[in-house]
């Protein structure tokens, strides 16, 4: 690892912080933005690893690659789903893009031999293939941001 990155590869940077805290760094007011910032960071400490949940700039890069799976699905792309349009591609760059980050973390647990008490060691523990704990991760992670967010959003 070079100086100033984290164990996934991104740097930690101030607008890592803004997003995770936005509270800290920003006057806007905007509690509708802020609490979906806050619950998707809750979502991903509760349903990963801490070799994800514990770095500011990975949570970043997964809220932004969901919020791409998100608009990649289009009414063309509903319509046409055979169709490479440019929704279906941007989706599945950003569903790869997850794939890896979650991959990652993985192997760094495996490589580390240590156990920690959270979802990714419960899930591994369990006996299952690393493809069908990232699955699981990935969709964990996009139903409890899309329905907690949306739920906690509104009662704000």
């Amino acid at each position: 690892m070079k100086a100033g990155e984290n164990a996934v590869g991104w740097t930690h940077s101030r607008v890592s912080i803004t997003f995770v805290f936005p509270f800290l760094t920003s006057s806007r007011g905007n509690s509708t933005y802020t609490s979906l910032q806050l619950i998707f960071q809750l979502t991903v400490r509760a349903l990963t690893g801490t070799e994800i949940a514990d770095d500011p700039a990975i949570v970043v890069r997964l809220k932004h690659l969901y919020d791409e799976v998100d608009e990649g699905n289009t009414p063309a792309a509903i319509l046409l789903p055979w169709w490479p349009g440019r929704g279906m591609i941007r989706k599945l760059l950003a569903t790869k893009r997850i794939y890896d980050i979650i991959t990652k973390a993985i192997d760094m647990r495996m490589k580390s031999g240590k156990p920690r008490d959270d979802t990714l060691q419960m899930l591994l523990d369990s006996g299952d293939d690393n493809m069908m704990v990232v699955g699981f991760i990935m969709g964990l992670i996009i139903a409890g941001a899309r329905s907690t967010g949306t739920t906690g959003a509104q009662l704000v």
